[in-house]
């Protein structure tokens, strides 16, 4: 066997050791094995022939022969097993480095992918995000918004969907500020709002009426000029509105220098709907005491401009509501006793020397949140029956001490003059005007005394004063 046959085959070196390094010396051992071959054969010829001392010489030769050829053999191994270390280490390192390309590679793809994922995740969360921007802007009443549709998949439709959904939302809001000009905006949402059928139906509901009148409006108007006449009713007509408004009434329609106005469900809770139209009412007188002082630049009449008073009336019950008129054209309005009454107690006013007026229904729905003091007993041209009718003096916890005073004694006044005690009635109602020297009810009472002395009363007089007028 050939001595580089003999280390190619050796399993530990077959794969590890570049071999080709050998050959040269693998020659050179080949041909030292040759020569030992042939010094042992002679070895065994001298021997045969007896020659032994011959024999033994060649042996010594032999085996320092032998021992040269094991050292080089040795060192053969011993470079080729360094060199399978070296070339397992070099295959580790590369092996290593092959594992961190590999994770390296790993890592890119992954990263791609997930890049990737990222541009499709934002190509769809993108539009869902500007939808949900964009119902948002709606919430905070931006009706301006329009977003764009890049696509016509389900986000592209929703989004177009969304576009047309605003777009109706702000062709209603127009038409609302539209006839918001002329009608309130609540009703015209009852009205755009067609699930409602008792918008168009009418129904029978408790509700608050509201009648406010400019006192000497005709003198009024004679002293001024059309445009100086409607630029003082439009200037009276927004402070008045703004009173109503904020406290949650509705104002129903302007008639001359009147307005008519009205609280209820579904607007205003009825629990709430009396007091706020006494507090209406009360903002009301305040409001027009803070505008007279811009009468004289309003109307250019500052020599002598026209002092504005207003009278109110308020009334609590039932009424009917709902979308009123001919089929080319309609009101929302209310109408029945109720607004009658409230009509009335705002004319009453004028006998009474009062501003405000309410009926007995408004006073019992309102008195736990202000103060009222009875003013008679009254019944109003076209019905028999009376009612109490009652002056708001303000609210419970900012009332004036001196009209709580007036309260009081006007109430025993009015109590001796039932009983028809005229004297006794005479002399409180005169204390009345020593508390307050224009209190008009007191005035009116004083003269209602002085007239009953002289005409006789039937037996079964009730203190209900009749009104004659409307």
């Amino acid at each position: 066997m050939q001595i580089a046959e003999f280390l190619r085959d050796d399993d530990h070196y077959e794969e590890a050791l570049p071999l080709h390094i050998f050959d040269r010396r693998f020659a050179d051992l080949e041909r030292e094995y040759d020569d030992m071959a042939v010094l042992a054969e002679r070895i065994l010829t001298l021997e045969a022939e007896n020659r032994s001392d011959i024999a033994e010489e060649l042996i010594v030769v032999l085996e320092a022969e032998e021992a040269q050829f094991d050292r080089k053999l040795s060192e053969i191994r011993e470079e080729a097993v360094a060199l399978a270390r070296n070339a397992t280490a070099r295959t580790a390192i590369q092996e290593h480095q092959a594992r961190l390309s590999t994770l390296g590679l790993t890592a890119a793809g992954a990263a791609l992918g997930l890049l990737i994922a990222l541009a499709i995740t934002r190509g769809i969360v993108r539009p869902v995000r500007q939808l949900l921007v964009g119902f948002e802007n709606v919430e905070a009443g931006d009706l301006t918004i329009e977003l764009s549709v890049k696509n016509r998949d389900e986000i592209g439709r929703l989004t177009a969907g969304f576009n047309h959904m605003v777009g109706e939302i702000r062709a209603k809001e127009e038409i609302k500020d539209t006839f918001g000009r002329y009608i309130d905006p609540r009703i015209v949402d009852k009205i755009i709002d067609q699930s409602d059928q008792s918008v168009m139906e009418g129904e029978r509901r408790d509700m608050t009426i509201y009648f406010s009148d400019l006192s000497g409006f005709t003198r009024i108007g004679e002293m001024l000029t059309a445009s100086a006449l409607v630029r003082l009713l439009n200037a009276y007509f927004t402070k008045m509105s703004g009173g109503i408004r904020e406290e949650g009434g509705i104002i129903d329609k302007f008639i001359g220098d009147a307005i008519m106005a009205y609280w209820g469900p579904p607007f205003v809770a009825q629990k709430d709907m009396a007091a706020a139209a006494c507090r209406a009412a009360l903002r009301n007188l305040a409001e027009l005491e803070a505008f007279s002082t811009d009468v004289p630049e309003i109307t250019g009449l500052r020599a002598q401009p026209p002092q504005l008073r207003c009278r109110i009336g308020l009334a609590t019950g039932p009424v009917v509501v709902g979308n009123i008129g001919s089929d080319t054209n309609k009101n929302y309005t209310v109408m029945g006793d109720t607004v009658n009454l409230g009509a009335r107690l705002e004319a009453a006013n004028k006998d009474y020397g009062t501003q405000i007026l309410v009926c007995a229904q408004t006073f019992h729905a309102a008195q736990t949140d202000l103060h009222f003091r009875e003013i008679d007993l009254l019944a109003v041209k076209g019905k028999s029956e009376a009612t109490a009718i009652y002056e708001p003096l303000g609210p419970i916890a900012a009332t004036a001490p001196d009209k709580l005073e007036l309260a009081s004694r006007f109430g025993q006044a009015l109590a001796a003059y039932r009983a028809q005690s005229w004297d006794e009635a005479e002399t409180l109602f005169s204390k009345c005007l020593k508390i307050m020297p224009d209190d008009g009810p007191s005035k009116t009472f004083l003269t209602r005394i002085e007239q009953l002395r002289h005409d006789p009363l039937p037996n079964h007089w009730d203190g209900v004063w009749h009104m004659q007028h409307k």
